[in-house]
């Protein structure tokens, strides 16, 4: 009785686990998957509390390249460098010693979801692939 109580134990962990095991993909951080053109279409902001996802209509673009540059359509940073390092992605500035650092919580081929590094608070920005 013993062992059958056992065997069926091991059985039901085993396939609870299998299941959930399945579901974990790797993000695929590499510079082909972020070469393109990013709208941002929603941000989760808050500085403090509770928030929700909030749409934005005709947002501001990101164009990756595939030889390191980007150009953005609006702000102080306009263009420069980018590089992927871990899970997170550094925006150097043309003429400038700026560096913008964001933590990619999400990467396929179709959206990334990045927020700032070191936000304290509900920061995450939504990014469509045009």
């Amino acid at each position: 009785m013993k062992k059958l109580l056992l065997f069926t134990l091991m059985l039901v962990i085993s396939i609870s686990c299998s299941k959930e095991d399945n579901n974990l993909k790797p993000l695929d951080l590499s510079v082909n998957n972020i070469t393109g053109t990013w709208q941002l279409t929603e941000t989760y902001l808050s500085p403090g509390g509770e928030t929700e996802w909030q749409e934005i209509e005709n947002g501001p673009t990101y164009n990756f390249k595939s030889n390191g540059s980007f150009t953005y359509s609006e702000g102080d940073c306009t263009s420069g460098n980018f590089e992927i390092l871990n899970e997170n992605l550094k925006l150097s500035c043309h003429g400038s010693s700026e560096v913008y650092s964001y933590f990619i919580h999400k990467l396929d081929s179709s959206q990334m979801e990045i927020s700032i590094v070191g936000c304290k608070e509900a920061c995450v920005y939504r990014y469509q692939k045009q």
